[in-house]
């Protein structure tokens, strides 16, 4: 187990998997969850009404000593003409964190905390990039230009993809660690190796089943699923999550797809934990991102997932897909979707079950705190 040198306070806006890596990290240092609520409808109001930050809370402690996890939400007004006033918000909540439990390490998760970073000179600073942000619908150059200042400001870099990782070395000369996601221990747990009884929502389904899991939005590639729902009429084709509302031409491809195909069912979403049982249920997993710069640069943690489980998964050709040492059945582009998945179903892609639960033992959030602690070891305080 690591000392505890290095108690680290993390500036984010309430990403589950940040919550998650650094939960798991809080076994090892000292950590505290400084999450920026943003709401630019504060602006129009008088300060004196906006609400309150919470105190630093202790959410948890392990057998080590010192070794807790803490956390506050900041209201903050937002990070364009809010920016300064928000700016402000984050550093005393880091200068909180510094006298409350000598935090010496500042992590930053999005580009626009620069300001903030900039004025901590004192502690060691931290860029964990979750994301490639500059694809988020934000104004491109100026979240470009933030992120240069973060890679040109701290003092190492976490990607969490090895694109994303390759985009930053060429960028800067600060140490750059790859960082993917993972799976949390108790959904392992959960998974086991049986089968689970199926939810009643998807027990009168007829198999073979193929499901996907995760927000249903505009990185699907509809025209992937559509061929696959059109060359597989007797396979039903599950989707659980919610639908993002990301406007009229999203809905319409994937509306059109529905409509042409009834062996397609969105059933909604469903909470995390909840998953298992589905999974356990499908008779292959689907991952079906559009091959784009965007999802090059993503970790999908839907993967993670689906390697704790005993069903085949099939991929399109995203680079992330790629790093899971053979265990993703991937459809290049030459490759024929419906011909791959029917061998899948009939059992032609025999699952190398040990070799799969092993690994999927060495990507659970508790490893990646270690490699994310181990990193942070080699960078000078």
């Amino acid at each position: 187990m690591s000392d505890l040198r290095g108690n680290v306070v993390v500036a984010d806006a309430g990403a589950s998997w940040i919550r998650s890596l650094f939960e798991a990290v809080a076994s090892h240092r000292r950590v505290g969850l400084l999450t920026l609520h943003s709401a630019g409808r504060w602006l129009r109001q008088p300060p004196w009404r906006w609400p309150l930050p919470t105190p630093w809370q202790s959410v948890h402690s392990t057998i080590v000593s010192q070794a807790e996890l803490w956390q506050r939400e900041a209201p903050v007004p937002g990070w364009t003409r809010g920016r300064s006033i928000s700016t402000r918000a984050l550093i005393r909540g880091v200068r909180s964190a510094v006298s409350a439990f000598k935090a010496d390490t500042a992590v930053f998760t999005l580009p626009f905390f620069v300001d903030a970073a900039e004025a901590l000179s004192d502690l060691r600073r931290i860029y964990f990039a979750f994301d490639p942000y500059q694809y988020y619908g934000w104004p491109v150059e100026r979240t470009l230009e933030q992120q240069r200042r973060m890679l040109k400001t701290c003092d190492a870099i976490f990607a969490v993809s090895r694109l994303l990782a390759d985009d930053f070395r060429q960028q800067t000369e600060r140490p750059v660690f790859y960082l993917p996601n993972a799976v949390s221990e108790s959904f392992v747990q959960a998974m086991g190796d049986r089968v689970l009884p199926p939810p009643s929502d998807i027990a009168a389904i007829p198999h073979p089943i193929v499901g996907c899991t995760g927000q249903i939005n505009s990185h699907y590639d509809w025209q992937w699923i559509g061929s696959l729902a059109g060359g597989a009429t007797d396979v039903s084709f599950v989707f659980i999550g919610s639908v993002a509302s990301e406007g009229s031409g999203m809905q319409q491809e994937m509306h059109r797809v529905l409509d042409a195909y009834p062996n397609i069912y969105l059933l909604g979403a469903r909470p995390h934990d909840k998953l298992p049982a589905y999974l356990s249920n499908f008779d292959v997993c689907l991952n079906p991102l559009k091959v784009n710069d965007l999802n090059n640069r993503r970790s999908p943690l839907r993967l993670y997932d689906y390697l704790a489980n005993a069903r085949p998964i099939l991929s399109t050709p995203i680079r992330e897909a790629y790093e899971h040492g053979g265990l993703i059945t991937i459809a290049s582009d030459q490759a024929d979707p419906v011909q791959m998945l029917r061998q899948m179903l009939a059992n032609n892609s025999a699952i190398d079950l040990e070799r799969r639960q092993e690994y999927i033992r060495r990507n659970t959030w508790g490893n990646r705190a270690q490699e994310f602690i181990a990193a942070l070891d080699q960078v000078p305080s």
